[in-house]
């Protein structure tokens, strides 16, 4: 069973996707050639031995072209609220240390449709997975059909009671908890990194990440601030030691 309105998780975990190596580029060196004395003294502008005006060597492109760059982010996101991109780049930094916090789009998977327009291909061990609806299906039958048999299924209208799925949007959480901090990450430690909701609202709303920040919050019971969310749902019948 998995219900993940508004982008809430409930007692799930989401491994984080493939992470990818940096190509390096190695700018080329200039190779030395040991120059006869009086040219090396009229290619650097120094006076001839005999009282003359030297002229200068022409600057190599190379030496013109070789300021170091900082690195840029190709698509800079613009937020909302003046404190949202400092907030979103010091839980990346914690969150991830292989990649830096500009190079999580790098990708582009926002811009790439077909991911989701995709047609599912069943065949071999691709099997389409059994959908019933919730006024068909009794504990009973689902410790007999599903649980023992360990087949995945789809209870559908399972949640449509819930009011979470009214009070679970972005905008009507963000009215109820706009300045309430929310886990969105954890560091190398297990240290929770945790962002105001005005915060992670705007970052939802304007984020092209290839593998964004999301709410997953484990310590609602015993969070005064965020207890309230527990009414919005209740654990389904299938599970009464969930």
């Amino acid at each position: 069973f998995w219900a993940a309105p508004a982008g809430f998780g409930c007692h799930t975990n989401l491994a984080p996707m493939g992470f990818h190596d940096t190509p390096i580029v190695e700018a080329p060196f200039e190779q030395k050639t040991e120059v006869p004395e009086k040219q090396a003294q009229k290619s650097i502008g120094l006076a001839s031995p005999d009282g003359g005006s030297s002229t200068a060597a022409p600057s190599s492109p190379l030496a013109a072209n070789s300021s170091p760059r900082s690195p840029q982010p190709v698509n800079e996101v613009k937020f909302d609220h003046r404190r949202t991109a400092g907030e979103v780049r010091r839980c990346k930094k914690g969150k991830r240390t292989d990649i830096k916090p500009h190079e999580w789009d790098k990708f582009g998977y926002f811009a790439k449709e077909e991911v989701l327009q995709r047609p599912i291909v069943y065949e071999g061990s691709t099997v389409p997975i059994p959908r019933v609806k919730a006024s068909e299906m009794t504990p009973e039958r689902f410790f007999k059909e599903v649980a023992c048999q360990a087949q995945p299924i789809i209870i559908e209208e399972c949640c449509s009671h819930w009011p979470a799925m009214e009070r679970w949007s972005i905008d009507a959480l963000e009215e109820r908890f706009r300045h309430v901090p929310f886990k969105v990450a954890k560091d190398d430690n297990g240290k929770k990194l945790r962002m105001k909701f005005k915060y992670f609202a705007d970052y939802v709303r304007h984020q092209r990440d290839d593998n964004p920040l999301y709410l997953f919050e484990t310590d609602m019971d015993d969070n005064a601030h965020i207890r309230p969310l527990m009414d919005d749902y209740e654990v389904p019948q299938y599970f009464p030691h969930d």
